[in-house]
């Protein structure tokens, strides 16, 4: 008998697994911004505490309710565009180096609903 994986346990697996390793970057990115200020504004050292937060919320969804987890990644970006226009004067890398963490929360929302698809098909089958 083949031992075959299931490709969507895999795939869930990955997307963890990329996430963790976003999370950890995220992580000596707070630290290095807390420790040697770029932005010289309590208002920017608050956000970047916040946003960080906002992300654990959603990295700890990710273990329970992959929708959410999914829709908490792309308002996380949505926010970030809006601290980077009007609290962040000058973070256009910040936006370049966050752009992964919406596209893994369109996938992880893609994977959500095929999810939620087949299991409604395979009750309307029985």
């Amino acid at each position: 008998m083949e031992n075959k994986k299931n490709p969507n346990k895999i795939f869930g697996i990955i997307l963890k697994i990329l996430l963790t390793i976003s999370a950890i970057v995220y992580v000596i990115l707070v630290i290095e911004e807390l420790t040697h200020p770029i932005y010289n504004s309590v208002l920017g050292a608050i956000m970047i505490v916040l946003m960080f937060l906002f992300f654990l919320v959603g990295y700890l969804f990710l273990y329970k309710d992959e929708k959410i987890s999914g829709w908490i990644f792309m308002v996380w970006y949505g926010i970030l565009w809006v601290l980077a226009l009007w609290v962040w004067s000058d973070a256009g890398m910040v936006l370049l180096f966050g752009t992964i963490i919406p596209i893994l929360g369109a996938i992880i929302l893609i994977k959500a609903y095929f999810k939620k698809i087949k299991t409604l098909i395979l009750k309307w089958k029985n």
